[in-house]
This record gives structure tokens, C-alpha cells and sequence, in this order.
């Protein structure tokens, strides 16, 4: 019984640790949706000033995006090792 448990453990760490991780994806995608949508879109067109002003404002807020992600996560942690405890 005790190798379940054990078991157990590890793999709700392991989601865990996946669940944290998709939020550090996303914050990186959001940042840089924009510079592939331009980039793409040079391929065939030149793109408009309004997505090139966009996509240097997104892209130069990089540490916004992972102070929120780093936030998240945190708060996650903080709920999720009080719900341990309980």
C-alpha cells in the first residue's frame, strides 16, 4: 500500500509540475504570437505598421508575462501545499 501512495504522489507531482509549466508556454506564445503573425505575413505582403507597433510592445513586454506567470504559479503552489496540509 505504501508503493501506491508513494505513487500517487509522484504522479500528481508530475501534473502538477506540467500544469505550471503550461502556464510559462502560454505566457511565451502570447509574447510572441505577434512576431510570427508578422513575419508570416512579410512572406507574402508587406505588414501593416499598426501589427509591427504590436508585435515591438508584446515582444518587449517579456518579463511582464513571466512576472504573471511566476505569480500564477506561486499562488497555485501556495493553494495547492495548504490543500496538502489539510
Amino acid at each position: 500500500m505504501l508503493i501506491s501512495d508513494q505513487q500517487n504522489q509522484q504522479k500528481d507531482r508530475y501534473v502538477r509540475t506540467a500544469r505550471f509549466l503550461t502556464i510559462i508556454v502560454l505566457a511565451y506564445t502570447v509574447q510572441m504570437l505577434p512576431s510570427t503573425i508578422s513575419c508570416i505575413w512579410d512572406l507574402f505582403v508587406l505588414s501593416p505598421t499598426e501589427l509591427k507597433l504590436v508585435m515591438i510592445i508584446i515582444g518587449s513586454m517579456g518579463g511582464v508575462f513571466n512576472g504573471f506567470a511566476y505569480t500564477a504559479i506561486r499562488i497555485k503552489m501556495r493553494q495547492t501545499n495548504n490543500a496538502d496540509i489539510i
